[in-house]
């Protein structure tokens, strides 16, 4: 296996949230992302067709893929929150 920065994601709330794009259209919806994360540090939103977790402050956080090199194949996704510590 292999692994590569492929990107990075940015966040102006403290929190990360895996959804598909299609789901976001207004505020209302960007506050039930974030919801999850007041009481716990992650959690299911929108009807469990999404999760969003807390990354502990505003930030730049990079996205790292381990992949197959022959077959390019994706198998795992890392966003490294803490420096080093992956």
């Amino acid at each position: 296996m292999a692994t590569a920065r492929i990107g990075s994601v940015v966040t102006d709330s403290a929190c990360i949230s895996i959804i598909a794009p299609e789901r976001i259209t207004n505020e209302d919806e960007r506050n039930e992302a974030c919801a999850p994360t007041l009481d716990t540090v992650f959690g299911q939103c929108f009807d469990d067709l999404a999760f969003s977790f807390a990354t502990g402050m505003d930030g730049e956080y990079p996205i790292i893929a381990t992949f197959d090199p022959d077959t390019r194949a994706i198998t795992a996704i890392t966003i490294q929150l803490i420096p080093d510590k992956i």
